[in-house]
């Protein structure tokens, strides 16, 4: 779980960073960023599963955020999983996390 301070909790906050931020993409995920306070949301469409699977993506996306709290000085994320994150592996979600994340800087 990320500390409360990290998260970007509001819709309109969620909204701008979509549409005012710059983003970049992998087949598993794409990163929507934003100069701002190191916060992070995250988006799981229907498209990706049941309730089940869309928590298991966000629950395993969210920890390998939290491990890498340091990449997102200076930054406010919104993180959209693709409906192929349901079908990837830890590590394989986890390497596609983390190259984003390098672009960022």
């Amino acid at each position: 779980m990320l500390p409360s301070a990290h998260r970007l909790a509001k819709s309109d906050e969620i909204r701008a960073v979509i549409r005012e931020g710059r983003r970049a993409s992998s087949p598993l995920a794409t990163i929507h960023y934003v100069a701002g306070t190191s916060r992070a949301a995250f988006v799981t469409p229907k498209t990706i599963g049941n309730a089940v699977v869309r928590n298991l993506v966000r629950r395993r996306s969210r920890e390998i955020l939290r491990e890498h709290l340091e990449s997102l000085t200076g930054f406010d994320l919104v993180v959209r999983l693709h409906p192929a994150s349901a079908q990837a592996s830890f590590d394989e979600l986890r390497a596609a996390l983390i190259g984003l994340l390098q672009r960022l800087k």
